[in-house]
């Protein structure tokens, strides 16, 4: 009996040690991003909805396929229910006229943030060197939905890809 006591206690400590880890990764976010009006967001303050943070910069040869795609996402959700952000991890040599312009030129109309030291990126991608693009998907309470999205298909299927992560979030 004794035993049975102290395989059901080992059990029941190994699911909460599960159930924790497998919500560590998506509170594990963390950081500031910088707009590039100059105004900040820690990564707690992007509760309350669904948001598509991008991860990528300038001299990421797939930015200009990317910026098209993260604008149709945009555009699919334009109801207000989902923000669309682009995050560049460019360091401070690439002036915040620069991003902009990058965007727009590009095609994305959305919101431009910073991540110069790729901190915000690097508690998402646990310990792991995270692949360009990232797309992470942030549910209303605040945590990753699913795991970042890393590379990118130029085909439309990219779109749809990331609309199956935020449909049932909605």
């Amino acid at each position: 009996m004794k035993t049975i006591r102290r395989i059901e206690a080992f059990s029941t400590a190994a699911l909460v040690v599960a159930l924790a880890s497998s919500t560590a990764f998506g509170q594990g976010l963390t950081g500031t991003l910088r707009g590039t009006d100059g105004s900040t967001s820690s990564v707690e303050t992007l509760r309350g909805r669904v948001t598509v943070l991008l991860f990528g910069g300038i001299l990421d040869p797939q930015s200009p396929d990317e910026l098209p795609a993260l604008q149709r996402i945009s555009e699919r959700y334009s109801g207000g229910s989902v923000d669309v952000m682009w995050v560049s991890l460019d360091d401070a040599s690439v002036t915040d006229e620069a991003l902009l312009k990058f965007a727009r030129g590009n095609g994305f109309t959305g919101r431009v943030l910073r991540d110069e030291s790729g901190r915000v990126l690097g508690s998402a991608s646990a310990g792991r060197r995270p692949q360009l693009p990232t797309v992470i998907v942030i549910d209303k309470t605040g945590t990753v939905a699913g795991k970042p999205v890393g590379g990118f298909d130029r085909e439309a299927t990219f779109a749809d890809r990331l609309a199956k992560l935020i449909e049932p979030l909605l």
